[in-house]
């Protein structure tokens, strides 16, 4: 309604800004016509090149929104995933844990009670050479006295094997 001068309460007229205008279209309504409808098309034509670009840009914008949404799904769900099996690690890393202390220190009480026992078998060992060789060695002074007994003097033990040898004489220790 810009370009147009009420008249009254009822009607409006083209304001008479351009006298040769309002007498083109006064003289040929036809053109008018076309004129207008040529320029409603085109409006029309330009309403709907946008509608369709901002249709386009809509359908561009959800699927934007829903790759969005769909990367936070996905991340969400594998960081889900990923806390849940770092919870279960950390519950059997610290049975493990708990576990190798308690090998650990089973292991050096084993350690000590296998020392202890070496140790017990070394002093054996050694006790068990001490009363052989002291055995040994009373064994031997009691030869010694048992030849001198029987005159036999100085005589090796194969000497003494020697010359028993005929006779049925046993040794007990045997």
């Amino acid at each position: 309604m810009s370009g147009l001068v009420k008249k009254g309460h009822d009607s409006e007229e083209p304001m008479a800004t351009n006298p040769n205008v309002e007498e083109y279209y006064r003289d040929d309504p036809a053109k008018l016509k076309k004129e207008l409808e040529k320029k409603e098309k085109l409006v029309q034509s330009a309403l709907q090149h946008r509608f369709k670009k901002m249709e386009a840009e809509e359908i561009k914008l959800r699927q934007i929104r829903s790759t969005l949404k769909s990367l936070s799904v996905d991340t969400g769900k594998e960081i889900h995933v990923l806390r849940g099996k770092i919870e279960n690690t950390e519950s059997m890393l610290a049975k493990a844990e708990g576990t190798l202390r308690y090998k650990e220190k089973e292991i050096i009480e084993l350690k000590e009670s296998v020392n202890k026992l070496r140790d017990k078998k070394n002093l054996l060992t050694e006790h068990l050479s001490t009363i052989i060789y002291e055995s040994e060695k009373k064994k031997q002074e009691k030869l010694k006295e048992l030849m001198v007994a029987l005159d036999l003097g100085d005589v090796t033990q194969e000497e003494a094997e020697e010359a028993w040898k005929g006779f049925d004489v046993h040794d007990d220790d045997d």
